[in-house]
């Protein structure tokens, strides 16, 4: 195990905090939310630990959140900042397709449990929840009549939203990055791969992302051998490369 990378929890999720909020502050403003003000988006970011930093995979907006999640879900970070904003009441845009499924492999997201705890943390603040639902895609979401109390969550994917055409196109969202000057997140070119050497082990040489696929389908462990040609390479991202 020497030489191998030791996985220091703490300081991965100080990197988490801070790269999630400086990816996320870049879409503020009317260019991604127009006039609609007191909108927020779930939104999630995949990251892969690297040797004390971390590498950029994707960002979702159209996000499974089951109840194995909610221990990860930060309530009281929520409920702070409606207070902080005077807001009196939160409606929460659910998909009405996905949230009401049925359960098992198919159960419904946002988790009922998940809501039925977001609910009642904000109603110990006197803050009223309220769901409003979406169509299925690719209809867009209606608009919402709000006022300035009112704070609009939505957990579901807007085919008109610009944070949302980042989300499902990598290549954009990858523009994007490299735009706001963040492109150390990014991993690297795979164009030079076959011009190193690599030891002959059975043992990973590196981990690639395939910009085009989402999910743990575009992660992949792959040795270095001749028959993998530049081409195979030239739109997957070096993630890591890992020690033999």
């Amino acid at each position: 195990m020497n030489g191998r990378y030791i996985y220091n929890e703490s300081l991965y999720k100080k990197l988490l905090d801070e790269k999630t909020v400086e990816i996320s502050r870049t879409f503020f403003g009317k260019e991604y939310w127009g006039n609609k003000k007191n909108h927020g988006v779930i939104v999630a970011y995949d990251f892969i630990p690297v040797n004390k930093e971390l590498k950029l995979l994707e960002v979702n907006t159209n996000v499974g959140i089951f109840k194995e999640y909610i221990p990860y879900f930060d309530f009281l970070a929520l409920n702070k900042f409606c207070q902080k904003n005077k807001f009196n009441k939160v409606i929460g845009v659910v998909n009405e397709h996905w949230y009401n499924r049925g359960f098992g492999v198919r159960s419904s997201t946002p988790s009922k449990d998940f809501m039925r705890l977001l609910e009642n943390m904000l109603s110990s603040s006197g803050i009223k929840f309220e769901l409003f639902p979406a169509p299925r895609h690719p209809e867009p979401i209606p608009e919402i009549d709000t006022d300035e109390k009112t704070f609009v969550l939505r957990f579901s994917f807007d085919p008109e939203s610009k944070i949302d055409e980042l989300a499902s196109d990598k290549s954009l969202f990858i523009d994007h990055i490299k735009k706001i000057g963040l492109s150390s997140l990014l991993p690297l070119s795979g164009d030079n791969l076959l011009n190193e050497k690599y030891g002959n082990s059975t043992f990973p040489d590196i981990v690639l992302k395939n910009p085009q696929l989402d999910n743990k389908r575009g992660v992949e462990f792959w040795k270095i051998s001749e028959d993998k040609t530049k081409e195979f390479f030239k739109k997957r991202g070096i993630v890591s490369r890992l020690p033999q």
